[in-house]
């Protein structure tokens, strides 16, 4: 009994140690980080999400003419395909799936912005994705349960972005 518990203790030292941590621990990694952010999909809700993602994480959002590191959302989109089906062909499992495209540029190198030098983050694509049952019966608590999913892989595929963000920064 001692020697499990030596072991596992031995493993939650070495796993911390290496820097693993659980999922949404990544409050504060942008600390005191500059950066403005720019979409290409539009003012909407990625936009403001992702401006208060990285206030969570503890950046400061500045305008995109600040000598600041710019990310730039480049583009979103989910996808959902069948993956079980019964026997009249009818689909009794999805799965979603959420994509994140996105690139982060240095500070501006003169007043004006425009010139920016090759990307800290070339164009990446982060992806998170569930499966969920579908309910033939009840097509209003499907789509209720769709958007709540897409919602959540959508904060995921955030985090991701940031936390890839987070780590170029510190490079």
């Amino acid at each position: 009994m001692a020697a499990r518990l030596g072991v596992a203790l031995a493993l939650l030292v070495l796993v911390t140690a290496c820097g693993w941590h659980l999922r949404g621990a990544g409050q504060g990694a942008l600390e005191g980080q500059r950066l403005a952010v720019q979409s290409e999909v539009g003012e909407g809700e990625l936009l403001q999400l992702t401006r208060q993602s990285l206030r969570r994480f503890g950046a400061e959002v500045v305008n995109a003419d600040a000598e600041a590191p710019m990310l730039v959302l480049l583009g979103n989109n989910t996808r959902r395909r069948t993956i079980e089906t019964d026997d009249d062909g009818r689909a009794r499992a999805w799965e979603l799936t959420y994509r994140l495209s996105f690139m982060l540029r240095p500070a501006a190198t003169s007043a004006s912005g425009d010139e920016r030098g090759a990307p800290l983050i070339r164009t990446r694509t982060v992806r998170a994705s569930d499966t969920y049952e579908a309910a033939p019966r009840n097509v209003q608590a499907e789509q209720a349960q769709r958007e709540r999913i897409r919602q959540e892989l959508r904060d995921e595929a955030l985090r991701l972005m940031l936390s890839q963000v987070a780590s170029a920064l510190e490079s």
